[in-house]
């Protein structure tokens, strides 16, 4: 599947979050893993979001830790939440930026 998807772009703002911006982008699985914690199996999902590069998504660049995409739903049916932890602007043009997000129950 190869069309855009909607995702909301959060800002940590004290304890709350608030909506940012909300955007288009092409998603697509970077990579699962799975991990024993406490006896019970962890594995969050890291995606890629494909997005258009903006003032909105500059601002990510140096900061990443106090973004947060939400995009989806998980299996309780509830908005799922991914940290940010990579900005790739491909050799700083400008033009599109790639998010990589890892899942988190927020």
């Amino acid at each position: 599947m190869n069309r855009n998807q909607i995702i909301h772009l959060e800002r940590k703002s004290g304890t709350d979050w608030e909506l940012v911006s909300t955007v288009h982008a092409k998603v697509n699985k970077a990579k699962g893993t799975e991990g024993l914690d406490g006896a019970a199996i962890q594995a969050p999902m890291t995606l890629n979001f494909d997005v258009r590069y903006s003032s909105v998504v500059a601002a990510m660049r140096l900061n990443t830790q106090d973004y947060r995409i939400r995009y989806g739903k998980d299996g309780d049916g509830q908005p799922a939440f991914f940290k940010v932890t990579e900005y790739d602007d491909y050799f700083e043009r400008h033009r599109n930026v790639r998010l990589t997000g890892v899942s988190y129950r927020g």
